[in-house]
């Protein structure tokens, strides 16, 4: 019946096929040829998301030489499709009026173990390799990773969204709105002698920084509401100020919140309340960091230029990821001693020019 399929898949009497299929299936669902054959059939029939499953299904799961062959041509063939499509929906998207202002495609953080999940969807959309994907996928801060059309970049960011990957496209005449730091330059230092300390302020960065904090102590503040319960039940309630000083310990210690409470521990009872004027006395740094050049000439590199220079260093750090990895792939080299650290710094130098 396996040959009369086939036939009907080359005559493409694909009615006939479904019905034999129908049948092997209920005789004989675990043969890898019918299996084939069912993601032929999804294929034909548009469903090209089960069909590439039924596939790679069969990539790891038999050792048959013919079938393992068709089904890397299945495959092939509906990632040609999908890239076609995608190829035309872009096209379709650039040609439209509105593509015409420039944007940027900006992809928010994540943690190490959902990278390692989303890295294989971003390598899909974006048409990149797994690996690529998951160096370029931000584990801290945001990463400027596109600039397009603005269109092209909503398309892209949509398909991102959806796979579960953080991220946001804006303007660039939006940006220009937006301050993104301002420079104070203190003429000198007695504590850096040779120095220069240039203090930024960034605006964005203070509001996540209250709103972290909040976060933060919202979450403590739970925790230690359920020692205070723990303490006033009626049955078993935590007592001792040993016992209950341990439980308290290990919400405030864990995560560095003791200086933003005011913690009252007796020998049955416990309570606390926010220190607030600590918690005022740190929101005023929120937003501020400091640059250090040794540059002391201001007129040679102003206090902005410098802020810039620091800003740009993660093209650096982009063209070092390039040399390791991507592109050019040079192993890693230890060295001993100073000249020939040097040395192959200049090497890489080089390569990158």
């Amino acid at each position: 019946m396996i040959q009369q399929v086939a036939t009907a898949f080359a005559r493409e009497d694909y009615r006939t096929a479904a019905k034999l299929i129908k049948q092997l299936l209920k005789q004989s669902p675990e043969n890898p040829w019918v299996q084939f054959y069912l993601g032929k059939l999804q294929e034909v029939s548009g469903k090209h998301q089960d069909a590439e499953k039924m596939y790679m299904q069969l990539l790891r799961s038999t050792n048959n030489s013919k079938i393992l062959a068709q089904a890397r041509q299945g495959v092939q063939r509906l990632q040609d499709i999908k890239q076609a499509g995608t190829q035309q929906a872009i096209a379709q998207v650039k040609s439209q009026p509105g593509n015409a202002e420039v944007a940027v495609l900006v992809l928010e953080p994540v943690s190490r173990e959902i990278k390692t999940q989303v890295a294989p969807k971003f390598a899909q959309i974006m048409q990149r390799d797994p690996y690529n994907a998951r160096l370029t996928i931000p584990s801290r801060g945001w990463r400027l990773y596109r600039s397009a059309g603005i269109e092209e970049l909503q398309f892209y960011g949509k398909q991102l969204k959806n796979a579960g990957i953080p991220c946001f496209w804006v303007k660039l005449s939006d940006i220009k709105q937006i301050p993104v730091f301002q420079v104070c330059y203190f003429t000198k230092s007695e504590d850096y002698p040779g120095e220069r300390l240039i203090a930024c302020l960034n605006p964005l960065l203070a509001a996540e920084r209250k709103k972290n904090r909040e976060e933060l102590l919202q979450a403590r503040e739970k925790e230690l509401d359920k020692i205070v319960a723990a303490t006033s039940r009626k049955a078993r309630p935590l007592k001792g100020e040993d016992n209950i000083g341990v439980r308290v310990g290990k919400v405030i210690n864990k995560f560095n919140v003791e200086k933003h409470f005011i913690i009252e521990i007796q020998e049955n009872s416990f309570s606390y309340q926010r220190n607030q004027s600590k918690i005022d006395a740190e929101a005023v740094l929120d937003g501020f960091y400091i640059i250090i050049s040794t540059s002391l000439d201001e007129e040679t590199l102003s206090a902005t230029d410098t802020v810039k220079a620091e800003k740009n260093l993660s093209q650096v750090e982009q063209a070092f990821r390039s040399y390791k990895t991507v592109d050019l792939k040079v192993r890693s080299i230890y060295h001993y001693t100073a000249e020939r650290v040097k040395a192959h710094i200049d090497v890489c130098y080089l390569i990158m020019m």
